[in-house]
């Protein structure tokens, strides 16, 4: 109960914030964007955090670098997110027939596995699939309720559908692939203690397996999808893969390595 002023403060700075986001036209907004991120950065908000991991990964003479790039990122993805909803052809994606890899596995009847991580405008990818196929998304929910409602209530559309990713959800998110349909998950967050120990990014720590005993048990047919920004277009990255935690770990390790400024370092992921 102690933490409820501050979920509701949250709620209602976030509230704010998507108030003048939606406010301003496009180009108006990612400068906004812009500023925020630098505001996000000068408040100290996980700055620690961010630059000791970039330290550990890439060093400190990079790490000098990024740091402000990475919290630009973090504000212009915020932006574009909370103007999604009122806005939601806006941002274009500029090879979307990658998703119909997706769709031509699914006549198969098999189940799809797509997994992903935080890098990129990621949550556009998935507002963007939805256009293709329906899908549920196995998602981390936000301790603040408020603002879990609000994130929810941005990504909603008729074709989603939602599970917490939380073990007595397993069988749930099982089915759904034993149905021929599509589970979406974000594996690159630090998974508690029932991950699996491997060297992600240079360093021990724990990784997701849900998706690889899913697979065991669906036989489901496993795809990785990521997004970049290159030269102010968004481009997909979608690729059938073979669902094992190396094989998915080094897949992610290459997109966030060729891409570091646009990765979300404010996780902490090697708690």
């Amino acid at each position: 109960m102690r933490k409820k002023p501050i979920y509701k403060l949250e709620f209602y700075l976030v509230k704010f914030i998507s108030f003048l986001a939606n406010k301003f036209n496009f180009q108006t907004s990612i400068k906004f964007g812009k500023l925020l991120g630098k505001l996000i950065l000068l408040l100290g908000i996980r700055r620690k955090l961010v630059f000791k991991q970039l330290i550990e990964v890439l060093g400190e003479e990079k790490a000098k670098t990024l740091l402000p790039k990475v919290y630009e990122n973090l504000g212009i993805n915020s932006v574009a997110f909370l103007r999604s909803k009122k806005f939601p052809n806006e941002q274009k994606i500029a090879n979307p027939k990658e998703y119909l890899k997706i769709v031509n596995t699914m006549k198969s009847g098999k189940g799809v596995l797509v997994l992903s991580a935080h890098i990129g405008n990621w949550e556009l990818m998935g507002r963007k699939a939805l256009d293709y196929f329906p899908a549920t998304s196995f998602v981390n929910i936000p301790k603040n309720p408020f603002v879990a409602n609000l994130i929810l209530e941005q990504r909603g559309t008729k074709n989603a559908e939602f599970l917490e990713a939380k073990p007595s959800n397993f069988f749930a998110a099982l089915e759904v692939l034993k149905k021929g349909k599509v589970l979406s998950m974000i594996v690159d967050q630090h998974p508690g203690r029932k991950g699996v120990e491997v060297e992600f990014l240079g360093m021990k720590t724990l990784f997701n397996r849900t998706f690889e005993k899913l697979v065991e048990v669906s036989e489901a047919e496993v795809f990785t999808a990521f997004i970049l920004q290159k030269d102010g277009k968004h481009f997909l990255e979608i690729e059938k893969i073979e669902g094992k935690v190396e094989t998915v770990k080094r897949k992610t390790e290459e997109i966030i390595l060729q891409n570091p400024e646009q990765y979300f370092w404010l996780h902490n992921r090697w708690k």
